[in-house]
């Protein structure tokens, strides 16, 4: 099977931890005979520091173009106090937007043997970071995909 992605490694510590989710990312891809074809894509305080927005216009195309987004983190503090579309992190809001998605998937998986220590309950299905809404679910009795910021 051939996985095609545009990969946004962020800043500030999204390029190290692209890096190793590339690397594990490849493993797998090697282990079960998979082609991953990546492709990096301009955004973040990299297009800012070119006089670009967060998330050019070409970088958005080939982001759409693809059928998977791998989104670092970001947001620089030296960009903290500027609007929105003057961050780093305009870039994942305009990825959302362009992509009509909403939701970072954070990883959960529950373990019967330690429901009494656990603040979570069965039917947590994921947490929104953005609006910190929590959605609930069935209980999932396997591991949920942990995309940090990344959007699949």
């Amino acid at each position: 099977m051939k996985i095609e992605a545009a990969v946004i490694c962020g800043d500030g510590v999204g390029p190290e931890m692209m890096g190793a989710a590339l690397s594990a990312l490849k493993a797998v891809c090697k282990k079960y005979h998979h082609e991953l074809v990546t492709y990096l894509v301009c955004a973040c305080s990299e297009a800012l520091e070119l006089g670009k927005e967060p998330l050019p216009e070409e970088s958005s195309q080939q982001c759409l173009a693809v059928p998977a987004v791998l989104f670092g983190n970001t947001g620089l503090e030296k960009y903290r106090d500027k609007p929105l579309q003057e961050r780093p992190d305009g870039a994942l809001m305009a990825l959302r937007k362009a992509l009509g998605v909403t939701t970072n998937i954070r990883p959960v998986h529950y373990y019967p043997e330690l429901s009494e220590f656990s603040p979570l309950i069965e039917r947590i299905l994921f947490y929104q970071k953005d609006t910190a809404h929590i959605a609930m679910a069935e209980r999932y009795e396997r591991y949920l995909v942990d995309l940090f910021t990344f959007i699949i």
